[in-house]
């Protein structure tokens, strides 16, 4: 757990995948909002997003050829959007 706490801490950015619900994922999206890091989301379906998160901006993505360069081009942008105001 340490570990997890380090990194979350340490980061710039945290990009956080709720694709699936993972319970260990919304763990770690509740310590980067402590710690007051920039949080982008992402999911392959909307659904997977926590309802009161669904008002913050997330990157939805297709596992595709196609929807991977669509995905890395928002993945930049948004990092950059969020890296500009830490």
């Amino acid at each position: 757990m340490s570990d997890v706490w380090a990194g979350l801490y340490g980061s710039s950015a945290v990009i956080a995948d709720c694709t699936g619900k993972n319970p260990n994922v919304f763990y770690e999206m509740g310590v980067t909002h402590t710690v007051g890091k920039p949080l982008i989301l992402i999911s392959e379906n909307p659904e997977d997003v926590p309802s009161d998160l669904r008002h913050v901006r997330y990157i939805t993505f297709q596992f595709t050829p196609r929807g991977m360069q669509l995905f890395e081009q928002q993945l930049r942008d948004t990092s950059s959007h969020a890296l500009a105001y830490e």
